[in-house]
Order: C-alpha cells, then sequence, then structure tokens
C-alpha cells in the first residue's frame, strides 16, 4: 500500500496582521518565482498562500506581524463552498496547521 505526504513547505513574508478569529489565526504568505524568458527578459512574480493556523500554533502565530519572513510546513487542504450571491460553487486552497 503506498503512502502519500501531503505537506506544504513556505518560505515568504506575512502580507498583512494575522487576524485572529474565535481560537483560528488567518494570514496570507507571498512569495515570489522568478525565471527567464525564451528572450532572456527576467521575470518576477508574486505567489499569495491563505494559511490557517488553530489552537496553540494559533495564538503563536498571532504573534507575528506583516512583512514578517518566516518558514512554514504545513498541510494542503481545498475548501468548497456555494457562493450565497451568485449561487456559484467556488473554492479555495489554504495550508493548514492543526
Amino acid at each position: 500500500m503506498s503512502q502519500y505526504i501531503n505537506r506544504a513547505q513556505v518560505l515568504g513574508n506575512i502580507t498583512l496582521d494575522p487576524l485572529v478569529k474565535d481560537n483560528v489565526t488567518i494570514f496570507t504568505l507571498a512569495t515570489n518565482h522568478t525565471y527567464n524568458k525564451p528572450d532572456g527578459e527576467l521575470v518576477s512574480e508574486a505567489e499569495y498562500h491563505y494559511c490557517v493556523a488553530f489552537g496553540t500554533l494559533g495564538k503563536l502565530m498571532a504573534h507575528y506581524k506583516k512583512w514578517q519572513f518566516i518558514l512554514i510546513e504545513w498541510r494542503m487542504q481545498t475548501r468548497s463552498w456555494n457562493d450565497d450571491d451568485s449561487g456559484e460553487k467556488k473554492s479555495k486552497k489554504e495550508i493548514i496547521a492543526d
């Protein structure tokens, strides 16, 4: 039987002060990806990662501030819901710590 590992390791900057709500801490990390186009032009793109921390780890993350540089290693999860306004099904990829 195969075993799969669901881990995400992200090194980046916190984009806003973490938000604490009902024993859950939510924050976003920004990372950069830099590459060369075929014509030699250097391109840098920003990627934003939605992160959720629970319990003791959530309380610890609440002490971090905007623009702090951190490394996290957690699991990935996709959350889906129906939009109340449009009725469309939406989803969001999250990095979860529990």
